[in-house]
């Protein structure tokens, strides 16, 4: 069977969403505009009937905060994949056209549904679905938790591409809401391959801290870089409407900054980097080019005094504009005993000691499989002595 292109189905099926469910879940009878629909439960409380919501093409419960597409309502409702509701919703769109007997070969598929008289308690599906032309490849859009976390460098791209070739894709792509929540980098290269990717569904209930558990785990992330996506957090919640954000998306900045283990200091940087200065500036930060610190400094001097920093320091020179009279030793100096003066063991100290050695590290090993391999020896070393690296 082909791979599921949830956007197509979504275009596909566009204004028959009411009559498609209709027709799944054995209901009768015509819908008004934000009407209850009897004898369609809402999955999530089972308690409330649910209504259309015509403008956005929503199922919702009025009693708990379920909103949700037809794709996520067969899913919940069935207890099935977003896999296997695609196929039920392909099949019934089918039938909403052409409601002759499908010639089609058909095998039972039994599928545990919750008690109610009115949803039918097995659905006939064709061994072979029959879906739109446009299906042959997959077109996939990334969610916004995913896009929270920077993208491999050009680099590491090529890397991964050439270890799947090789290797093949050993970690599948996580889908939520029909999009990329983990794995936008597979993704890319099993379409440079022309490859068929390993996609699996996330059915919990806190994509947040899965997105937050994949990529903290599994990439050696800057402490600019952690707090770039902690100031994103941040800032997610308060951007439009609420209505369909998740709960645990709704934390403050020391909450935040906990989650991604960098300091409230550095997630106000973060903050004033996103929202001050120039995208060039931004983009070297979520790269590890430059310590968000830094880069809180650089927001303030004029836009195009912003980008011919950025110019420099991918010429491999000093940020120029920020620098003290004094030698850059005797800078290292002041910022070192200043970072030793914080806290032990506290994140402010970590972050600061990091801001100092960042630039260090980068220009001494502008490569970076070199660079990687001398944080792995530290990470080694850390290990070695019974430390652990935070």
């Amino acid at each position: 069977m082909q791979a599921p292109n949830f956007k197509q189905l979504q275009r596909d099926i566009k204004g028959q969403e009411f009559e498609l469910a209709k027709r799944i879940f054995g209901l009768s009878g015509e819908q008004e505009q934000n009407a209850k629909i009897q004898g369609l439960r809402c999955p999530k409380c089972k308690e409330n009937d649910l209504y259309f919501r015509q403008e956005d093409a929503k199922f919702c419960c009025g009693q708990c905060n379920f909103a949700g597409e037809l794709i996520q309502l067969v899913s919940d409702a069935l207890e099935v994949s977003h896999n296997k509701a695609y196929g039920i919703i392909v099949e019934s769109a089918g039938q909403c056209v052409d409601d002759e007997p499908n010639e089609a070969e058909h095998t039972t598929v039994e599928i545990a549904v919750p008690s109610n008289d009115a949803m039918p308690e097995r659905i006939e599906m064709p061994s072979t679905i029959p879906i739109a032309e446009s299906t042959h490849s997959l077109d996939l859009e990334n969610h916004p938790l995913a896009n929270m976390f920077p993208m491999l460098s050009d680099d590491e791209q090529r890397e991964l591409t050439a270890d799947i070739k090789k290797n093949g894709q050993l970690e599948p792509i996580w889908l939520y809401e029909g999009n990329v929540l983990d794995g936008r980098n597979r993704y890319k290269s099993c379409k440079e391959l022309g490859s068929t990717p390993i996609i699996k569904e996330y059915t919990g209930n806190d994509p947040l801290a899965f997105v937050l558990s994949k990529n903290l785990h599994r990439r050696h992330l800057t402490t600019g870089q952690r707090s770039m996506v902690a100031a994103k957090i941040e800032q997610f919640q308060h951007g439009g409407s609420r209505k369909n954000q998740d709960a645990n998306l709704h934390l403050d900045r020391k909450q935040v900054a906990k989650s991604l283990n960098v300091s409230p200091r550095s997630v106000a940087n973060a903050s004033k980097v996103r929202t001050k200065a120039v995208p060039e500036v931004a983009e070297a930060v979520e790269a590890g080019k430059l310590p968000v610190s830094v880069a809180a400094k650089l927001s303030d001097a004029p836009p195009e005094e912003q980008r011919e920093e950025i110019a420099r320091i991918d010429q491999g020179e000093d940020c120029i504009s920020i620098k003290s009279q004094s030698s850059p030793n005797d800078q290292i100096v002041r910022d070192l005993k200043m970072a030793l003066q914080l806290p032990v063991n506290s994140a402010e100290r970590s972050d600061a000691l990091f801001d100092v050695l960042q630039p260090v590290i980068y220009k001494s090993f502008p490569d970076s499989k070199v660079r990687r391999a001398f944080l792995q020896k530290l990470q080694t070393a850390y290990a070695e002595a019974g430390v652990k690296p935070t």
